[in-house]
């Protein structure tokens, strides 16, 4: 912030600091006995939040810790030693973890976790493997293992932004430091869209939505890419069946 009290940009972050923000309170979190003394985590990599809850992921660690607004941690997921495949891939680090909703959305069920602070039973995370290959993996908290996992080729790079949107029934959308995006669906994690929207050596280090349909992607230098998936969408067409349905067919 200035020190004439003006609004500054914050391009790393996408936002504006107004002149009277103030910082609420500040919290250490602790971790007690819910953290392995074998490697416990240090530097904080990203923080995410969904109804009063954060979900926080570490440099170089293979922990999640999910704790409230009081500071007292609620769930911690280790994934030190578990195999993304049937091969050699194993998890090495896990970089982003992220609740699968919408920032804005208003469906039932949605609206109900919020109220009740209910943790989602499935979490997305990503990072890197034993190869140092890149990975996306779809957590099932209850099962405790991966539902489904996509494992990147190693010349992908490592993954520096990752996203859930901007459909109610979701897209996975990752960012890489070689400038590529890519978007997978959010059920079997299959590639639906691929390609290099910045240069080789460039960070993809933001990734917004229009709620509408378009991806924005950004970097560390200012540039911004908006990506459409409409025209990627299946067309329907809605029917009248009477008594005031419809029903869609493709």
């Amino acid at each position: 912030m200035q020190s004439d009290g003006r609004m500054i940009n914050c391009p790393k972050l996408g936002v504006y600091i107004p002149k009277d923000f103030v910082q609420s309170r500040r919290f250490p979190v602790n971790l007690g006995g819910s953290i392995s003394a074998l490697h416990t985590p240090k530097q904080i990599v990203n923080v995410e939040l969904f109804s009063e809850m954060f979900m926080a992921t570490f440099n170089q660690n293979t922990q999640v810790v999910i704790f409230n607004k009081t500071s007292r941690v609620v769930a911690c997921i280790d994934l030190q030693g578990l195999y993304l495949d049937t091969g050699s891939h194993i998890v090495r680090t896990v970089d982003f973890a992220i609740f699968p909703r919408l920032e804005w959305s208003d469906r039932i069920a949605d609206i109900y976790q919020q109220n009740q602070k209910i943790i989602p039973k499935k979490l997305i995370f990503s990072g890197l493997d034993s190869d140092g290959c890149a990975y996306v993996m779809i957590y099932d908290r209850a099962r405790e293992k991966a539902s489904s996992v996509y494992i990147f080729e190693q010349a992908k790079g490592q993954i520096t932004a990752l996203k859930y949107g901007p459909y109610d029934n979701g897209h996975i959308v990752v960012g890489f430091d070689t400038g590529v995006i890519a978007i997978l669906d959010s059920i079997k994690l299959q590639k639906l869209f691929e390609r290099q929207i910045f240069e080789a050596n460039t960070r993809v280090q933001c990734i917004t939505f229009d709620p509408t349909n378009l991806v924005i992607a950004s970097t560390d230098d200012g540039e911004v890419v908006s990506l459409s998936l409409l025209e990627n969408k299946v067309k329907y067409m809605y029917l009248d069946i009477g008594e005031n349905q419809f029903v869609t067919v493709q």
